[in-house]
C-alpha cells in the first residue's frame, strides 16, 4: 500500500472479535471457500457544459514581478521584548533588548536588500521588517527570487497574497451604530460600568481614516477633508482631534494599487505620514467609526457629552451617527491601500509598524483587520505575524469574510489561532428607502409611502413617476431575456414590473435593467417575497429602479394588473423610513462566511458574531455625513470596540484573556430567520453574539486547556473505525470575582450527529474567588455504526443547482450558569467524526483475458439517502509513481504536503460501451498529505496529449466550483483556455458522499466527446501527466509555471482500448467492500493497478496491485510511457513501478524538479485559475 508522509492517526483500534457480527454486517471478509460477491457498480454523474474561459483578467496578466516576503535569519524583536517583560525585566530593559535585536535584524535585511539590487536593479523593496518577523517584502521576478533564496541569511521566501476590496451589497440601513450599541449592550457598558474605551488604543489597518470627520472630532467640513487629502505630510493639528486620532502612517501612497493585470496597477508604494482615507477608499473611515467613533448628533455636531449618561433610546433618537462601541478609545490609522482602493501587499508593513511601536513601549491594544483571503490556508505564513502580536499582548480582530455558507471558505488572516474572528449578524433595525405608490386617479387617491430598496448603480438624482406595467410574455416575466417585439412598445416610457424570486434568482438585476433600458423603459420595479432586504440590487447606470417588499408586492399587484398603478421613485426618499423587524434580530447575515472545521491544529473559526448588516457609520470625505455598508468588515470593528472595553476594565490582561472574555460572554444565539428559528453552530457564527456589558462585568470564564489560544473546545476531524471512541478536553472554569461561585454546566447541541454524545463532569462546581476549577468535557462515540452523514440543519442541501458536498459535525456550546445576577458564559464545542472503511485488494488474477480484482476487509455501508456512509473504490491502470517530497518547516507545510503526488492512474469505460464516444476517462491521484477541502489556491490537474505530439491539448483540473461546495473536474482546452465541460470530483454529487474533505485521494473525469473523440477517431492513445499547483509555493511569481509544486512522469492509456477495463456496465467507481470486480484485458499486457479507497483511513487509501496470470509467471510491468523528447521536456524519463506480486509501498525519498509540458498561451494562464473564484486576492470583508 502507499504510505503517505502525514497520515491522520486512527481514533480507535482495528476490529476485535467482540464486534464480529457488526463487522460482517458492514461488509467483512467472506468465509473461507466462498466466492466473492460482485461489487455494486456506481454510476457516474453526467457532465455539465463548460461556460467559456474560466480565468479572470487579474490572473491572465499575473506575470512578471511578484510580491513576496523574504524572511531573513534572526529573532523577532517584539518576541524578545515580550519574553523579557514576561521574565520581569524593567520596561527600559525590554525596550533596549528589542532595539538591539532589531538592529541586528536591520544589518541582515540591509545586506539582503543590497544583494537584491545587485541581482536586479529593477526590483523594488516594498518594506523592511525587523520587529515582527525579520525580512524584506520585495517585488521581483522569479529568477531574481531564486538567486536571493540561495543566500545563507535568507530563511524562506513566501508569496504575499494581495488584499482587495469587496463588500456585499447594503440593504435598508441600520439607524447609525446606535442599534448595534443597544443590542450588544455597549451602551450599558458605558452607563453601568463606566467603560468607554478610555486610555485604550485601537489600530485600524485599512484604507485609511478621514480624521477630519466630525465622528472623530475633526472640523467636520468637506474643505478640511480636501486640504488633508492634498497633503502627504503629517496631518496639520487643525485637521484632527488629538485626543482621538493618535497618529498613523500611509504605507501605500496615493497611486499604489497591487491589482496586477488591471489598468490601475501600480505596485510601487510611496509611503507618507498622512493616512487620510482616499476618495476610492471609504471603508476604513466607516470601520473606524464603528469601533471608536465619538458620534454625531442630529445637528451634525460631534458629541462631546458624557457617555455614561446615554441610554439605548437616547442613542437612537439623538444621533445621526451613533458612537462606536468604544467611543473614548484612541485611534491609530494604518493605510495599506492606495487612495482609490484596489489591492494591496502591504498589510505586513502595517503589522511590522505595530510590532515596532509595541516593542518600543507604545501602547496598542487592539488591531482591526477587516480584510482576508477566501480559502486561505491556516498555515499561511502571514498568520505568523499576527500570532507574534498576540504573544505581545495585542489582540487582532479579523473579519470572517463575506462569501456565504461554503465549507472552509473563510481564510487568512482570520484563521490565525490567536485572532478573534468575527461573523456578521443582524440587529433587526433599519432605515429603508421609500417610494410613492398611487392606485387609480391621483386627483382622488393620495399617494402612499412604501418601503423599497433602490438600485445602486444609478448614481444620479432622480424623480421618475410613471405607470407600472408587467411584460405580456409570461415566459419572460422576470426580464432575464430581451423583451419581445410585443413588449417593447408596451414598456416604452413606463416603469416595468419584473418578477424576482428571492429563493431562486434566475439572473442578476443588471441583466434585467439592461433589457428594460433597451426596450425604452424609464424605470424598473422588482418584486420580492421578503419584507426586509439583506442583499441589495445593483441595477445599471442608465435607469433607476427599486425592489418592493413582499407585502407591497402582494398589495400592489392587482392595481398593476389593472393598469391603475403609478409609482414615483425619488432619490431624496432614500433612507427615510425607519423600520424594525423583530424576526431579524440576532439572525445570521446570509453573506457571512462559514469558517474552518478543525482540519489543521483543530482550528475552528469564526469565534463570535456581531452586527454587520447595513451599518451606518462615518462617511468618508463628507464632513458630518454617513455611509451605509454591510459585511463582516462592519461586524469586526464593533467586536474590536467591545474588546477595547475589556482592555480598559482589565489593563493587565493578555490578549488571549481579552479574547477569551469576549468569546465566553457572547452568550446570545444567532438563529435562522422565520417562524421556527434554528440556532447556528459555531462553524458558521462562532459561539454567539457579543455582549459588551457581560464582557466588562462578568467574572466567570471558560477555556479548553488543550486548544490553547483557540479557547474553543475543538476535537477537529476524528476518524472512526469499529471501536468506541472516547476523547476529552480539560475545560478550565475561572472566577475573577471576589466571592466563590457555584455553577451548573451543561452541553447544548447545535448540530447533531447520531452516535455522538458530549458530557461534562462534574456538572456542578464551586469555583473559589480568584481561582479556577478544571472539569472534563468528554466526547463519546459508543457505536460507530450509528454515525450518519448528517447535514447542518441551517445549511441548504443544494448549492448552485446541485447537491452539495458536506461533512457531518457534532457541535454546540458548553454553558455555565450561576445564581441570579451571574452572567451566563459559554464555550464552543466542535468535532467532525467520520467513519472509515478498512478494505484492501487481495489480488488481481487473470485466466486468459478475463480476470477478477478481489477486495477483502470491512466496507462501510450505514444509513440511507444522503445521510448514507457508503465506502467507494476506484481501480485504475497505474500510470506513474512519484517520490515523497519534503518542505521547509517555515513554509505552508501542511498545504504543500497535500499537493505532493505519490501516484497517478487512469481508466476508460469506452471498451465496455456500444458507443465508445460515450466513454469516460478517469484519472486518480494520491497525495502525501491531507487537504482540508478542495481549494482554488492549491489544486491538482492532469495534462492530456491526445494527438501524439507530446504537447498538452487538454487539461483536467480540480476547482471548488462556482457554488463553492460542488467541487468539479474542469476540462479545459489547452490552447484556447476555453472551459469544455465540468464533472463532479469523484464522479458523483454530494447526495452520495465521496469524502472530498480531509482526504489524500481523489478522481477527476472527462468525457471522450469533450476531448473530440468520434467513431472515426484512430489516434486513441492519450498521453498524460499529473501536476499540482499552489499559490503557497514559495517560488510562485503569479505565473503558471512558478505555481508548480509537483509533477509525475508521463504515462499513456488507450482511450478506446485500455489495457484493462473494470466492471461491466461502463463506470469507473465501485462499492468498496469484500467482493470482486471483473477485469478485462485488451491484449497480453497486464499492467499494475492503482486502487483508491475513497473512504479509507490514512495509508490504506491507496495501494498498488500487480496482476497474476493463470499458467504463467507474474508479468514484469512495462514502462508506462515513452521517454519524452529533448525538445519537449515534460518530466524526464518514466520510472516503472516495482513488480511485487503483493500491494506495495512507494519510496519515501527523493525530489522532483521537472519542466512542464508545452501549453498554449490561453491555457497557461487559465490553469492558474480554473474558476472566477480563484484569484480573490485578499478582500475587505
Amino acid at each position: 500500500m502507499i504510505t503517505p508522509h502525514s497520515a491522520r492517526s486512527r481514533a480507535c483500534a482495528l476490529v476485535g472479535t467482540g464486534l464480529l457480527a457488526t463487522t460482517l454486517s458492514l461488509g467483512a471478509a467472506l468465509p473461507a471457500g466462498a466466492a466473492p460477491a460482485g461489487l455494486d457498480e456506481i454510476a457516474l454523474a453526467p457532465a455539465g457544459p463548460g461556460s467559456g474561459t474560466p480565468l479572470p483578467d487579474s490572473v491572465l496578466s499575473a506575470v512578471g514581478k511578484v510580491d513576496v516576503f523574504v524572511q531573513t535569519r534572526g529573532d523577532s524583536a517584539l518576541g524578545v521584548s515580550s519574553a523579557r517583560r514576561a521574565q520581569g525585566a524593567p520596561e527600559d530593559a525590554a525596550t533596549a533588548a528589542a532595539a538591539e535585536t532589531a538592529a541586528r535584524n536591520a544589518e541582515v535585511t540591509e545586506r539582503v536588500s543590497d544583494a537584491l539590487g545587485q541581482i536586479d536593479p529593477d526590483a523594488t523593496v516594498l518594506y523592511t521588517s525587523t520587529y515582527s518577523v525579520p525580512g524584506i517584502a520585495v517585488s521581483a521576478d522569479a529568477d531574481t527570487l531564486r538567486q536571493l533564496a540561495e543566500r545563507s541569511d535568507v530563511e524562506k521566501v513566501s508569496r504575499i497574497v494581495s488584499q482587495s476590496i469587496e463588500l456585499p451589497a447594503a440593504d435598508g440601513a441600520t439607524p447609525s451604530n446606535a442599534a448595534s450599541d443597544a443590542l450588544t449592550r455597549a451602551v450599558n457598558a458605558w452607563q453601568q460600568a463606566g467603560r468607554t474605551g478610555k486610555d485604550v488604543t485601537v489600530a485600524v489597518v485599512d484604507t485609511g481614516v478621514d480624521y477630519t470627520h466630525a465622528d472623530f472630532g475633526g472640523p467636520g467640513t468637506t474643505e478640511a477633508y480636501q486640504q488633508a487629502l492634498a497633503s502627504t505630510d503629517a496631518p496639520d493639528a487643525s485637521w484632527f482631534d488629538a485626543a482621538k486620532y493618535l497618529g498613523g502612517w500611509d504605507f501605500a501612497g496615493p497611486s499604489y494599487n497591487g491589482a496586477n493585470g488591471t489598468p490601475a496597477y501600480d505596485p510601487i508604494p510611496r509611503p507618507d505620514a498622512n493616512p487620510i482615507d482616499g476618495p476610492g477608499g471609504n471603508h476604513g473611515t466607516h470601520v473606524a467609526g464603528t469601533a471608536v467613533g465619538l458620534g454625531v448628533d442630529k445637528d451634525s455636531r460631534t458629541f462631546r457629552g458624557d457617555y455614561t449618561t446615554l441610554s439605548s433610546e437616547s442613542v437612537r433618537s439623538q444621533f445621526s451617527i451613533g458612537p462606536g462601541s468604544a467611543p473614548e478609545a484612541g485611534l491609530v490609522a494604518l493605510k495599506v491601500f492606495g487612495d482609490n482602493g484596489g489591492s494591496t501587499s502591504l498589510t505586513g508593513a502595517a503589522l511590522e509598524w505595530i510590532a515596532e511601536k509595541v516593542a518600543s513601549g507604545t501602547s496598542i491594544d487592539v488591531v482591526n483587520l477587516s480584510l482576508g483571503t477566501n480559502y486561505g490556508a491556516i498555515d499561511d505564513p502571514d498568520n505568523a505575524k499576527l500570532q507574534v502580536l498576540v504573544d505581545a499582548g495585542v489582540l487582532p480582530v479579523v473579519a470572517a469574510g463575506n462569501s456565504g455558507d461554503v465549507t472552509d471558505i473563510a481564510g487568512s488572516p482570520g484563521t490565525t489561532m490567536g485572532a478573534l474572528t468575527v461573523a456578521a449578524s443582524s440587529s433587526g433595525h433599519g432605515l429603508a428607502d421609500a417610494a410613492l405608490a398611487t392606485v387609480g386617479d391621483p386627483a382622488q387617491n393620495a399617494a402612499e409611502k412604501i418601503k423599497v430598496q433602490y438600485s445602486q448603480e444609478y448614481g444620479w438624482d432622480f424623480d421618475v413617476a410613471r405607470n407600472v406595467v408587467a411584460l405580456s410574455d409570461t415566459t419572460n416575466a422576470d426580464g432575464c431575456k430581451p423583451f419581445s417585439a410585443a413588449d417593447r412598445p408596451r414598456v416604452a416610457g413606463k416603469i416595468v414590473w419584473l418578477e424576482w424570486d428571492d429563493a431562486d434568482v434566475a439572473c442578476g438585476s443588471a441583466t434585467r435593467f439592461d433589457n428594460a433600458d433597451d426596450a425604452g423603459a424609464v424605470g424598473v420595479v422588482l418584486t420580492s417575497q421578503a419584507n426586509s432586504f439583506e442583499n441589495g440590487i445593483a441595477g445599471n447606470s442608465a435607469i433607476p429602479g427599486a425592489q418592493l417588499t413582499g407585502d407591497s408586492t402582494n398589495a400592489l399587484r392587482p392595481a398593476m394588473e389593472e393598469g391603475r398603478l403609478v409609482i414615483e421613485m425619488r432619490s431624496d426618499l432614500r433612507r427615510t423610513i425607519e423600520v424594525f423587524d423583530s424576526s431579524r434580530v440576532d439572525t445570521a447575515a446570509s453573506f457571512t462566511s462559514r469558517g474552518t472545521h478543525g482540519s489543521i491544529d483543530n482550528v475552528l473559526k469564526p469565534d463570535v458574531s456581531a452586527p454587520g448588516v447595513s451599518v451606518v457609520s462615518a462617511g468618508n470625505g463628507s464632513g458630518t455625513g454617513l455611509e451605509v455598508l454591510s459585511g463582516t468588515s462592519m461586524a469586526a470593528p464593533h467586536a474590536a470596540g467591545v474588546a477595547a472595553l475589556v482592555v480598559q476594565a482589565h489593563p493587565d490582561w493578555s490578549a488571549e484573556r481579552v479574547k477569551q472574555k469576549v468569546m465566553n460572554t457572547a452568550a446570545h444565539d444567532i438563529v435562522t430567520a422565520g417562524e421556527n428559528p434554528i440556532a447556528y453552530g459555531p462553524a458558521r457564527v462562532g459561539v454567539g453574539r457579543v455582549d459588551a456589558l457581560a464582557a466588562v462585568e462578568g467574572d466567570i470564564d471558560l477555556r479548553s486547556v488543550e486548544n490553547g489560544d483557540l479557547i474553543s473546545a475543538s476535537f477537529g476531524v476524528i476518524d472512526v473505525g469499529t471501536e468506541p471512541v472516547v476523547q476529552t478536553r480539560t475545560v478550565s472554569v475561572g472566577n475573577d470575582g471576589t466571592d466563590a461561585a457555584t455553577l451548573d454546566l451543561r452541553y447544548s447541541p447545535r448540530t447533531e450527529t447520531p452516535g455522538v454524545a458530549y458530557e461534562v463532569s462534574p456538572a456542578n462546581v464551586t469555583v473559589p474567588a480568584g481561582g479556577s476549577v478544571d472539569v472534563t468535557l468528554t466526547l463519546r462515540i459508543e457505536d460507530p455504526a450509528a454515525l450518519r452523514r448528517t447535514l447542518d440543519p441551517t445549511m441548504e442541501s443544494q448549492t448552485g443547482g446541485a447537491p452539495r458536498q458536506y461533512l457531518a459535525d457534532a457541535s454546540g456550546v458548553l454553558e455555565a450558569t450561576g445564581p441570579a445576577g451571574t452572567y451566563p458564559v459559554r464555550l464552543a464545542v466542535y468535532s467532525a467524526p467520520r467513519p472509515y472503511s478498512e478494505t484492501h485488494a487481495e489480488g488481481l488474477a487473470f485466466d486468459g483475458t478475463g480476470g477478477t480484482l478481489t477486495i477483502d476487509g470491512r466496507g462501510l455501508d450505514q444509513g440511507e439517502g444522503s445521510e448514507r456512509y457508503r465506502s467507494m473504490m476506484v481501480p485504475l491502470i497505474l500510470g506513474a509513481t512519484d517520490p515523497d517530497d519534503t518542505f521547509p518547516d517555515t513554509s505552508a507545510q501542511h498545504t504543500l504536503e497535500s499537493a505532493d503526488i505519490l501516484a497517478v492512474g487512469a481508466s476508460s469505460t469506452a471498451s465496455l460501451l456500444d458507443d465508445p464516444t460515450e466513454g469516460v476517462l478517469t484519472f486518480g491521484l494520491q497525495m502525501d498529505g491531507e487537504w482540508a477541502r478542495m481549494s482554488p489556491l492549491t489544486w491538482p490537474m492532469v495534462q492530456l496529449d491526445v494527438n501524439g505530439d507530446t504537447r498538452a491539448d487538454f487539461i483536467v483540473q480540480v476547482q471548488p466550483g462556482d457554488a463553492g461546495d460542488v467541487p468539479v473536474a474542469m476540462t479545459i482546452d489547452a490552447v484556447t483556455g476555453d472551459l469544455i465541460e465540468e464533472r463532479p470530483v469523484n464522479g458523483v454529487f454530494g447526495d452520495q458522499g465521496t469524502n472530498v474533505f480531509d482526504n489524500t485521494v481523489l478522481t477527476m473525469s472527462t468525457s471522450l466527446k469533450a476531448l473530440g473523440y468520434t467513431t472515426g477517431t484512430t489516434q486513441t492513445t492519450v498521453r498524460y501527466l499529473a501536476q499540482t499547483r499552489s499559490y503557497y509555493n514559495p517560488a510562485f511569481d503569479g505565473g503558471y509555471q512558478s505555481a508548480l509544486v509537483d509533477q509525475t512522469d508521463a504515462a499513456t492509456i488507450d482511450a478506446y482500448a485500455p489495457a484493462l477495463s473494470f466492471g461491466e456496465s461502463g463506470t469507473a467507481m465501485f462499492a468498496d467492500a469484500a467482493g470482486s470486480v471483473p477485469v478485462t484485458r485488451a491484449g497480453d499486457a497486464a499492467p499494475q493497478v492503482l486502487v483508491l479507497h475513497l473512504h479509507g483511513e490514512g495509508d490504506a487509501r491507496a495501494e498498488i496491485v500487480t496482476p497474476t496470470i493463470a499458467g504463467g509467471p507474474t508479468p514484469t510491468p512495462t514502462d508506462p510511457a515513452p521517454s519524452p523528447s529533448a525538445s519537449n521536456p515534460d518530466g524526464g524519463g518514466s520510472t516503472p513501478p516495482g513488480a511485487s506480486p503483493k500491494p506495495q509501498a512507494l519510496a519515501s525519498t527523493g525530489l522532483d524538479g521537472v519542466a512542464l509540458v508545452w501549453l498554449g498561451a490561453g491555457a497557461a494562464a487559465a490553469l492558474v485559475a480554473g474558476a472566477a473564484l480563484v484569484w480573490r486576492r485578499r478582500q475587505r470583508s
